[in-house]
């Protein structure tokens, strides 16, 4: 049996030793601080200190709770789905597998494009079920395409006022948000020649723009785009190469808009020259259509065969529970329940509208009537000084918030000038809306 030699370290290497630890001491990062990536660190947020850290919601019994109005949830109308949820069954066999992999189960994709191509297309058209992918929730889809169709530091046009939480959803990837400001004045679409300006803007940075992003129903701004404005808009990025994505969350939430619907895909199958079909891609889920955020259900729609296999690819990373799809494909095939559930949605969010601007009226508070999503738009620029800034739209934020009134600055969502915020109402109980009302028109900034 052979035995290794005994090391004797002379006092020049012990000494090396110790220098060396001590070195190691002083340059590693102490116990208490963060030791996450700078990967990591960059999506670590600077929170304000929460200024409600005390106070209770409201409810008819603490009329002086808080209410949280930021939230773009409909919580009005809970018991018909779950009811109809616990009664669907799924086989044993989606318990024990992984339900044909990362795209979705065949059977679920027939289900949502039935369900799609009536709420889409109006049934004049079907879609199939070839050109739909499905991952956990609407933003992991966006953040899929992002990883697919840009590269790092690339950019996406955006018309503003915009979703807050695009830059959120797909600045992992490295894709740039860029807003193209619009107005009431073209019906808060910018024109192509607008468009057309900030694309050369970047590309002129060094930066490349190949996405027109586009939230349709719009959030913030709760309201439908005009088709012929849409098109335009559509035909110029195509023309141009660029993708179009449009994410259609809110198609099922139009409740009192006099402006109709038209969703990107049925303009791209109507108004789009087939060899440029491939490049309109939509994005939807059930969270605000059905009132389904919590069953995280993201899906995808185009006619993009490179985009459909790379989802294949990376949608493993986000599968949806197979047990959850064909649960879902049993209720999306329910016609009759489902169109019940839906008529139902639709009377709840009017009624709460019209109680909620009513309460508006009675205490002149401007708002955009646009009658639809689960946004209002509110103009409160009376509630500033002449001559505002940004920091006074901060200020008044922060007076709501300590009157207990949580609603989204407009800087969030790059309005146009500050006094502009989004309310997300549909969360609470409507019996708050007189008080949320005489709470804002009580507060100004002297």
């Amino acid at each position: 049996m052979e035995y290794l030699p005994k090391v004797f370290e002379s006092p020049e290497i012990v000494k090396c030793s110790v220098l060396a630890q001590c070195f190691r001491s002083a340059t590693s990062p102490r116990t208490e601080e963060v030791t996450i990536s700078k990967r990591a660190q960059s999506g670590v947020p600077n929170r304000k200190p929460n200024l409600l850290t005390s106070r209770k919601p409201w409810s008819p019994e603490n009329p002086s709770g808080s209410i949280m109005l930021r939230i773009a949830l409909n919580t009005l109308l809970p018991e018909p789905f779950h009811a109809r949820l616990s009664r669907a069954k799924f086989p044993r066999e989606c318990v024990h597998s992984y339900a044909e992999g990362g795209g979705g189960a065949q059977i679920f994709k027939r289900a949502v494009a039935h369900y799609l191509s009536r709420l889409l297309l109006g049934e004049q058209q079907q879609i199939i079920p070839d050109s739909i992918r499905i991952v956990t929730g609407a933003t992991s889809m966006l953040e899929s395409v992002a990883f697919i169709l840009s590269d790092r530091g690339d950019c996406a046009l955006c018309p503003s006022p915009l979703y807050s939480g695009f830059a959120g959803d797909v600045e992992r990837m490295g894709l740039n948000i860029i807003p193209v400001p619009a107005g009431p004045d073209t019906g808060f679409v910018p024109p192509p020649r607008k468009l057309a300006r900030a694309r050369v803007s970047n590309w002129l940075k060094g930066r490349k723009c190949n996405i027109l992003l586009l939230c349709h129903p719009c959030n913030p701004l709760g309201l439908v785009f005009e088709r012929d404005k849409l098109a335009a808009i559509m035909k110029w990025a195509v023309k141009e190469k660029m993708h179009v994505v449009s994410d259609e969350i809110y198609a099922g939430t139009v409740h009192t808009s006099v402006t109709p619907f038209t969703s990107a895909w049925k303009i791209a199958s109507t108004e789009i020259d087939e060899q440029h079909r491939d490049l309109v891609h939509v994005v939807t889920s059930f969270s605000k259509d059905l009132s389904l955020p919590g069953l995280r259900v993201g899906v995808l729609l185009t006619n993009n065969s490179n985009l459909l296999s790379s989802m294949d690819q990376i949608g493993k990373f986000s599968m949806l529970a197979g047990p959850m799809q064909y649960a879902l494909a049993e209720i999306l095939l329910d016609d009759e329940w489902l169109h019940g559930y839906i008529r139902q949605q639709h009377q709840v969010l009017r009624r709460a509208y019209q109680q909620l601007t009513s309460e508006f009226d009675r205490f002149g508070i401007r708002y955009l009537d646009g009658g639809a999503t689960l946004v209002v738009w509110l103009d409160l620029r009376n509630c500033l000084p002449m001559h505002s800034t940004w920091a006074d739209e901060d200020r008044l934020n922060d007076l709501l918030s300590l009157k207990g009134v949580l609603i989204s600055p407009g800087r969030a969502s790059h309005a146009s000038e500050p006094g502009f915020f989004r309310m997300a109402p549909y969360s609470v109980d409507p019996r708050a809306y007189p008080e949320v009302a005489r709470r804002i028109a009580s507060t100004r900034l002297r």
